[in-house]
């Protein structure tokens, strides 16, 4: 309701924004977000939702963004800066004893997803490279700032935690000294954190500090990069929203030299650097400076119209200097076109405009793109026409941007590398030439110019995180959801990438760890119920928040409440839902829920600023939020133990407005926000465990912490947290740690106070198995503890919180866990609990993926990989074999089958049970089976001794899984022999042999035909040489034996290396190039590239003429291929039935086994016509097509394809279109269709008996080739392969006349001498040509002024001199001798002026008034005389600088002849060294001297240590004072009080009654007295006196006292071990336990009886024994054990009764 009033009073102001691009307010600070938010709401409206256009980048972007700025929509990022510093100066932070620190938790490397390839890790915006050394990379993260690689990037290491903002956009490294850094801060692309402009490191960025430019409070521009001038690093260019930035200094002073465009690429020429590029976003264009930056202007001619365009990136190459690349998106944010310059940006011309390089698809045939967000190029510094652009894909061009291939995808489809999607930035780096990407995944290289993609972001803990859902049962397991990469789940050895897009929010259920749910953006809720493996959706809309809220029910975990437009309530885990809301919302989506434990009816939700409440499960609500704050809403907390407690946090900057309590349940409220800073409150989380009450709060800037004893919030960063936004905040209670999501950093975690002893316990996943090896995982559930020792009994033991251990020898095992915390050990013991045994029924689950272990067992149960009670996996293949020896039937009894029903009608196309007749898959399947279309196999039988079970699953969707038992039969008679083989024709000489034998064969004795053998029941064998084996088998049993031989049944052709011969030859000779092969199989044939695409010749001999050119080697590449002949297979024709010609695009769907070609098929036309046929995978991606004409043919015709057929199930061939017009069976047809042991065609997407098109298949196994052989060319002749033909005319009036090397000649004519190299290649030719008659020859003197030219035949002169010029008359010339003489000026003089702004200079007949070089020339009386003065003139600017300046108060600033010590703005004349005025304006601040007051109190526990405050350490009460000096700031004076309390505790047995009291301390007093199930009863004390409590069950008691200061006791403990035993009447104390000295026993019988006492060591040592004869009464003793080793101790009491035993830990 708030909010629709300011919408209100923002639409005038918003519908003038509506013509602006939403983009281009979106990445303006000064911008209403309100504003932006209506232009991109209006932009949208009416058009559907496209991947790839920008709308989720906007979504994250306001979700970040509106709770910060709501109501008013104005931005306030200088709050945070301030903010920070304030924190910086006070001594604010909370001090714990011992200190503990916060902990990365990861992830650390890349999530990997169910296939095994990386997720990704996080956003990145820059790359930058050392200067000299290639090993050294630096990288900026938008929310997860700086960091450094020296190796490649096989380590990362960050430093700028601690800064005010973790966002980097750029970084800029001194070309000579890499120890210089700058950043820019902050988000250029996704402009969702927050910038404070530029900060230099002198250190390598070890630490770093403010600019010139690191922006005030009243700045609100963004710098998107920054560049050093390589020539002269003191300037520094930065492109900003507001222009370029310019220093001269090194950064200590920034000019705005140009503020016309927001500039967010730029470039540095190679080898000038007065020359700057600049691409612009708005008002698009590229721009250029011919003066180092000072001044600036469009480049050239050929650019596109701003009004087109969008955005602009640039590129430049040191390969050839003057070129310029451009590349440009257009208004909807695709693809312009690219544009490049070979004339340093003077001409433009457009390499091209399409396909599509920004979009999403594959071939670039999609619109649009998210220009404003990803757009990246860059360019080759060796090739300058191998251009690289970055959008969400990545695509390459080797001509110059002419054309263009996909280079990778986001799925890798299109046949592309995979590498994740938006590329912010592509890089070459110029030492090793390699390629880079930092993308929304991190940071990928190439090292083969993009052939193969490398993710080298492992060590980058910059994930931005949403939320986290901790489980209360698995100590290390947490999911957690993160921006741009989806929903990871982190057990204790990894991080899983478990759903895709942006991930949400998290839960794990309490109960059960392998009940979780995840999220993606607007309330796609999805649920596991196997641990993670795979995830379904169960939301019931999808009209939520970008965050929809869900939380479930502490008291039952199958209720779970879901925030959209209304709130949702499922009571089965999500099965169906109800709505119990009524449009509480007024249309809008539901921010926040919160459910309270001890009360189910109350249910709280909030909605932008209004709070909502139910005391009645939902039936009616109220609105609560009336007293509160008119702010966004970011969490709500209720009380476990009291539902009127309630805690509520605000986003924004409204000071004091961040947290409110209400003690009434919202009645009335509290605002305990006390001094937090003025920064977004994002979550809190409330310490059920912790009496005091204890809140943790996460905001913009960390951690903060309060309790019932503080009047105030602290600071719980500690020194070790990074200066970070916190999204949410849980605890672990078993491990006792806070665990924290951070936007940028990743996960982190620290351990809180234990308050209680361990207590050891855990769970595990089996323990019953029939065969080895067998591999438990165990669970551990202890409490209060942090260190753990595991006994798996069979002699190997483990640390790690919860291990997985593998058995490799039959027997029992007894398992033991001892689990340590600050307040002791316990230990846990289950005997015998694992049992492996052949005797045991075989209880086995499908692995997790891949093959599982071969079940050797006559009997047993399978389940899928869920078991008993979970669902199989999704996007997961897994088999199992059954193969019990000796055995010659398998059955297979399926109890239970629920697999995902397909949607054809004819096969199984998603998840489905396929099982083979045999050891493995190869073997004949007998049949696949999901539900609806097959049903449950029910009972299987096979034809050997040998079953394989494949659980095939998709992507999305599945089920229970499976149940099945199984049973085997031994054999009778003997065995009849029988084999087969993958392969009877093979290059690589790797043949499978499959034993078919029936009648259960136990023997095998295999010989190949090679001299080698095998006892195998299924070898594999590898042939070394070729040629054609025969191949025998021998297979017996205890009743007899069989043999069979298949003669010339293998055939080997192996194709060795080619015996090859280069050549050398001159330019236009004949290379002569040869290839021999061993063993003269297969075909030689010739490339001309090394991928041996290009193909040249077929043949031993290749012979080329020589038309290099240039001088040296070049190559050709060779190898010999064998050809297979086609086999065909398939129905042969359309005969086998009825049927028609159809319109539709059906398709056959087939396996191929064996890489291989499809050659062609035959398909029945009904009209002529263009047909696109298509090779599709499972998920319809189209793998290859062809567009090809089919004539009319209702006898067949046949099509050639030539499609290549990857090794894949469930491949489909089809027609893209709905006229086919092509003949189709739709009776008879009998699948599968066996086309040799290649492939199988297995059915179509239509009813049973339909036959779809293709008939006839021709199919070819792949050729085998050689190995690819570069044959060298050497080019003999010299660099440019051209003869040089040079000619001469010769006039002669006699003969003989001598040419050249002594030849003469006696008559005129033509003659020619030819030239040679060493290597006797034509060099060049001279041509004489020799005529007979006179050459004549004249001379004259020519005199001229300086500065005339004379022209005489061809050549024209300006100097003095003698020259010689012929004028041809036939063969024979006329000489011309000219003596020239050019008279100089008289004099010349050069001057150098230098004068102030204003002033002006006189020279001959002209006026100066600005800095240059001018030549004057005064002309003499004579006409060539001449004065000739050169002045070089220097105006010195008026110049003002601004001077920011902050001291601190006492001292003075000085400057020039002034002082100032006051706070102000002034205005100070500074005369240069030129002699010119400057004004120097200062605006000075003055910062305050800082009081802080704070109290501590020093306990008897903190005597030892005292408490540290500064450099100082108190070990009394006392009021102190201490001066804390700051580096960057002032100094502060900390008025300090410590007041000192010693309570004393007693805890004893008096007469069968524990009594508790204190004998020292600061009363009032709290006693606590805690027994088995924890706290008995509580209660207040004026006076410490006693306090008695009668034990009435067998366990653990101990008292605790804590006095008015927070003081506690521990020094003393009576808290182990107190046993009643009803029966025998006698209560027995044993204290303190642990110990490290005394040991007390007290023991009260109420009746008369024998009782012994004994001690014994772990082994059986007796330390102690006691006998009391008829004893009644009390008896005491203090045992003195410090003594005997530490370790565990056993206690045992004994009546005629009873036998007892109890653990005492000596420490």
């Amino acid at each position: 309701m708030k909010k629709i009033v300011i919408f209100n009073i923002l639409f005038f102001i918003s519908s003038l924004v509506f013509a602006q691009s939403w983009i281009d307010l979106m990445q303006e600070p000064n911008q209403n977000f309100y504003q932006t938010q209506d232009a991109f709401n209006n932009f949208w409206e009416g058009k559907s939702i496209e991947k790839g256009k920008g709308w989720k980048q906007f979504k994250r972007w306001e979700n970040f963004m509106e709770p910060r700025v709501y109501p008013d929509g104005n931005f306030r990022s200088n709050i945070l800066y301030e903010e920070h510093l304030n924190l910086q100066s006070s001594n604010n932070e909370y001090r714990m004893l011992p200190p503990n620190v916060w902990t990365q938790v990861g992830p650390s490397d890349v999530p990997l997803q169910s296939n095994g390839s990386k997720r990704g890790i996080g956003r990145l915006n820059s790359i930058v490279f050392h200067p000299t050394d290639s090993n050294t990379i630096y990288v900026g993260a938008p929310a997860g700032g700086f960091w450094k690689s020296s190796n490649g990037g096989q380590t990362w290491s960050t430093s700028s935690d601690f800064l005010n903002n973790l966002g980097v956009s750029d970084i800029a490294i001194h070309p000579q000294n890499p120890d210089t850094l700058f950043i820019i801060t902050g988000d250029r692309d996704g402009g969702d954190t927050y910038s404070y402009g530029v900060m230099k490191s002198y250190n390598g960025g070890n630490s770093w500090s403010t600019t010139g430019l690191s922006f005030n409070i009243t700045s609100s521009y963004r710098g998107n990069r920054i560049m050093f001038d390589p020539i002269d690093p003191n300037i520094i260019i930065v492109a900003t929203s507001n222009g370029i930035f310019r220093s001269s200094d090194g950064g200590n002073i920034f000019t705005n030299t140009f503020s016309s465009a927001n500039l967010v690429s730029l470039e540095f020429h190679p080898t000038n650097s007065n020359i700057i590029y600049a691409g612009s976003k708005g008002n698009t264009t590229v721009y250029k400076s011919s003066d180092n930056g000072v001044t600036w202007a469009v480049s050239g001619t050929g650019l596109p119209s701003t009004n087109d365009v969008v955005r602009c990136c640039i590129a430049v190459t040191n390969d050839n200097p003057n070129v310029i690349y451009a590349l440009f998106g257009d208004n909807s944010n695709g693809f312009y076109g690219l544009y490049k310059s070979s004339d340093e940006g003077l001409t433009w011309n457009s390499q091209s405009n399409s396909p599509n390089l920004l979009g999403w698809s594959t071939n670039g045939s999609d619109n649009g793109g998210q220009a404003w967000y990803d757009l990246a190029l860059t360019v080759s510094h060796t090739d300058e026409n191998k251009v690289f652009v970055g959008g969400v894909n990545c695509w390459k061009s080797n001509d110059s941007g002419v054309n263009w291939n996909l280079n990778t995808h986001w799925y890798g489809g299109g046949g592309a590398t995979y590498m994740h999607a938006d590329e912010h930035m592509l890089q070459y780096n110029p030492i090793d030439n390699k390629v880079y990407s930092a993308n929304d995944g991190g940071l990928y290289f190439s090292s083969d110019d993009g052939l193969s993609w490398q993710d080298i972001s492992d060590g980058l803990q910059i994930t931005q995180f949403y939320s986290l859902g901790v489980s209360q049962t698995v100590q290390d397991l947490v999911i957690t959801g993160s921006q741009d990469n989806g929903t990871f789940l982190k057990n204790s050895n990894s991080w899983d990438a478990v759903i895709g897009g942006d991930g949400m929010e998290c839960i794990i259920d309490h109960s059960n760890s392998d009940v979780m749910y995840g999220a993606i953006y607007y309330g796609d809720i999805r649920k596991s119920t196997n641990g993670g493996n795979s995830f379904s959706s169960i939301a019931p809309v999808n009209n939520g928040a970008w965050e929809t809220p869900y939380e479930m029910d502490e008291n039952n975990s199958q209720i779970i409440y879901a925030g959209y437009k209304e709130l949702y309530k499922t009571i089965d885990g999500g099965s169906s839902w109800n709505i119990i809301t009524n449009n509480e919302t007024n249309g809008g989506t539901i921010n926040e829920v919160a459910l309270s434990s001890s009360n189910s009816n109350i249910i709280f939700f909030s909605d932008g600023s209004n709070l909502f409440k139910t005391d009645n499960a939902g039936n009616s609500w109220q609105n609560i939020s009336s007293s509160l704050p008119n702010k966004s809403i970011t969490y709500i907390i209720v009380s476990p133990y009291d539902e009127n407690r309630v805690w509520v946090t605000f986003s924004g900057y409204t000071n004091q407005e961040k947290v409110y309590h209400s003690d009434d349940g919202g009645n009335s409220w509290q605002n305990i926000s006390g001094t937090l800073p003025n920064v977004p409150a994002n979550c809190i989380e409330l310490d059920y465990n912790d009496s005091l009450e204890t809140i943790y709060l996460g905001t913009d800037l960390g951690v903060f912490k309060k309790d019932s004893t503080l009047s105030d919030w602290n600071l719980f960063n500690n020194n070790s947290l990074p200066n970070v936004i916190v999204t949410e905040l849980e605890i672990q209670y078993q491990s006792n740690k806070l665990v924290a999501a951070t936007y940028g950093r990743g996960l982190w975690n620290i351990d809180l106070q234990i308050t209680s002893p361990p207590s050891a316990n855990f769970t595990l996943s089996d323990s019953v198995f029939c065969n080895i090896p067998s591999t438990v995982s165990f669970t551990n559930t202890s409490y209060y503890s942090n260190s753990y020792i595991w006994d798996f009994g069979d002699g190997n033991s483990s640390t790690s919180t919860n291990p997985t251990h593998t058995y490799s020898s039959y027997g029992s095992f007894t398992v033991s866990l001892i689990a340590s915390g600050p307040l002791g050990n316990d230990t846990i013991v289950y005997s015998s609990i694992i049992n492996i045994n052949t005797s045991n029924s075989c209880i086995t689950t499908l692995p997790s993926s891949g093959s599982g272990v071969t079940q050797a067992n006559c009997n047993g149960t399978l389940y899928d990989v869920g078991g008993p009670n979970s669902n199989y996996y999704d996007n997961n293949n897994s088999w199992i074999t059954i193969s019990p020896p000796g055995s010659n039937q398998i059955q297979l009894i399926f109890l239970d089958f629920d697999i995902e029903a397909p949607s054809s009608q004819t096969n199984c196309n998603w998840d489905y049970l396929e099982i083979f007749d045999g050891p493995d898959s190869s073997y004949q399947s007998l049949g696949q089976f999901c539900n609806s279309l097959t049903g449950s196999p029910d009972t299987i039988v096979s034809s050997g001794g040998s079953l394989t079970i494949y659980l095939h699953a998709d992507q999305a969707v599945n089920g229970r899984g499976f149940e099945a038992v199984w049973s085997c039969t031994y054999p009778s008679l003997p065995p009849q022999a029988l084999f087969s083989s993958n392969d009877t024709l093979s290059c690589d000489g790797n043949i499978n042999f499959m034993d078919l034998s029936t009648n259960g064969p136990s023997t095998w004795l295999w010989d190949f035909g090679d001299g080698n053998s095998s006892i195998l029941q299924n070898p594999s064998h590898s042939y070394s040489t070729g040629g054609v084996f025969d191949v025998s088998l021998i297979t017996t049993n205890q009743y007899g034996a069989d043999s069979i031989i298949l003669n010339n049944y293998i055939n080997i052709f192996i194709l060795d290396s080619l015996i090859i011969s280069g050549d050398q030859a001159c330019y236009g000779d004949t290379f002569n190039l040869s290839a021999f092969s061993n063993n003269n199989t297969g075909t030689i044939n010739w490339y001309s590239d090394s991928n041996c695409l290009n193909y040249v010749y077929s043949g031993n001999y290749l012979n080329l003429v020589n038309n290099l050119t240039f001088s040296g080697t070049s190559n050709y590449y060779v190898r010999n291929e064998l050809s297979f002949p086609s086999i065909y297979g398939g129905p042969s024709d359309n005969s086998l039935g009825g049927g028609a010609f159809y319109q539709g695009n059906k398709y056959l769907i087939f396996d191929n086994y064996k890489s291989s070609e499809l050659v062609s098929v035959l398909v029945y036309a009904n009209s002529d016509g263009f047909r696109s046929i298509e090779l599709r995978n499972a998920s319809n991606l189209v793998i290859a097509d062809t567009n090809i004409f089919i004539p009319y043919s209702p006898q067949g015709a046949r099509v050639y394809l030539n499609f290549l057929l990857p090794v894949e199930n469930n491949l489909q061939l089809g027609i893209n279109g709905v006229n086919s017009d092509l003949y189709r069976n739709d009776v008879n047809a009998i699948f599968p269709y066996d086309v040799s042991n290649i492939l199988s065609i297995t059915g179509t997407n239509a009813p049973n008996g339909y036959y779809y098109f293709f008939y006839d298949w021709e199919i070819k196994k792949s050729t085998c080739s050689s190995p690819i052989q570069n044959v060298e060319i050497s080019n003999l002749s010299p660099p440019d392969s051209s003869i040089s033909v040079n000619e001469f005319y010769v006039c002669v009036d006699s003969f003989p006349i001598i040419l050249w090397d002594s030849v003469s000649v006696y008559s005129p004519g033509i003659y020619n001498d030819t030239l040679k190299t060493s290597f006797g290649c034509i060099e060049n030719i001279n041509i004489y040509n020799v005529a007979f008659g006179s050459v004549s020859i004249f001379y004259q003197n020519i005199n001229l002024c300086f500065g005339e030219t004379f022209t005489i035949g061809n050549n024209t002169y300006s100097s003095s001199g003698v020259f010689s010029d012929t004028l041809t008359s036939g063969f024979c010339d006329s000489v011309i001798v000219t003596s020239l003489n050019f008279y100089s000026p008289s004099t010349s003089t050069y001057q150098n002026f230098n004068l102030c702004f204003g002033d002006t200079l006189f020279v001959g007949s002209n006026y100066y008034l600005s800095s240059g070089i001018y030549t004057d020339v005064i002309v003499s009386e004579s006409g060539c005389d001449s004065i000739v003065i050169t002045s070089e003139l220097n105006f010195n600017s008026f110049l003002m600088h601004n001077n920011p300046q902050i001291i601190c108060s006492g001292e003075s600033y000085n400057i020039g002849a002034s002082s100032y010590s006051t706070p102000g703005i002034y205005s100070d004349s500074l005369t240069s060294i030129s002699g010119c005025d400057s004004i120097v304006i200062t605006n000075l601040l003055v910062l305050p001297t800082l009081y802080n007051n704070q109290t501590f109190t020093l306990c008897n526990q903190d005597s030892i240590n005292g408490i540290t405050v500064g450099s100082n350490t108190y070990y009394s009460s006392g009021i102190y004072y201490d001066t804390l000096y700051s580096s960057m700031l002032c100094d502060s004076v900390l008025i300090i009080t410590i007041n000192q309390s010693n309570p004393s505790a007693e805890f004893n047995l008096i007469n069968g009654e524990l009594v508790g009291n204190v004998l020292q301390g600061s009363p009032p007093f709290l006693y606590e007295f805690f027994g088995p199930n924890g706290l008995i009863f509580n209660s207040y004390n004026l006076n410490g006196d006693s306090v008695s409590i009668t034990p009435n069950e067998a366990g653990d008691y101990y008292f605790v006292c804590t006095d008015d200061l927070s003081c506690t006791d521990t020094n003393f403990y009576f808290n182990f071990l107190s046993t009643i035993n009803q029966q025998n009447s006698f209560l027995l104390n044993i204290f303190p336990n642990p110990t490290s000295d005394i040991i007390n026993i007290n023991l009260f019988s109420s009746i008369s009886q024998k009782i012994k006492l004994n001690i014994k060591s772990i082994v059986g040592q007796k330390i102690f024994h006691k006998e009391l004869n008829d004893f009644i009464g009390e008896f005491s003793l203090a045992l003195d054990l410090q003594k005997y080793p530490k370790g565990i101790y056993i206690f045992s009491i004994e009546n005629n009764n009873i036998f007892q035993n109890y653990k005492i830990i000596l420490k």
